[in-house]
């Protein structure tokens, strides 16, 4: 069961603390375009190294949402 809601992604990108972030775990929480807009928005993710993001079997990222997630953080960032 998916342990993270869209709101919670929203909650976190618009802390000041998510600026510690380095490495950012999101895989199995059935995220949708939504969630990847707001992490690709945020302000606040300035030292991401790392985004998992990718579910098994999982081809919903894709199209103009995934290609802000991927100008944001750069493919070689992303899991």
């Amino acid at each position: 069961r998916p342990a993270i809601s869209i709101r919670m992604i929203e909650h976190l990108c618009q802390m000041r603390e998510a600026r510690r972030l380095v490495a950012l775990d999101l895989r199995l929480n059935n995220l949708d375009n939504d969630a990847l807009r707001a992490l690709a928005r945020s302000t606040n993710l300035i030292r991401l190294e790392r985004l998992s993001v990718y579910d098994p079997d999982s081809t919903r990222f894709k199209g103009g949402t995934w290609q802000q997630v991927v100008a944001r953080f750069g493919q070689h960032r992303l899991y």
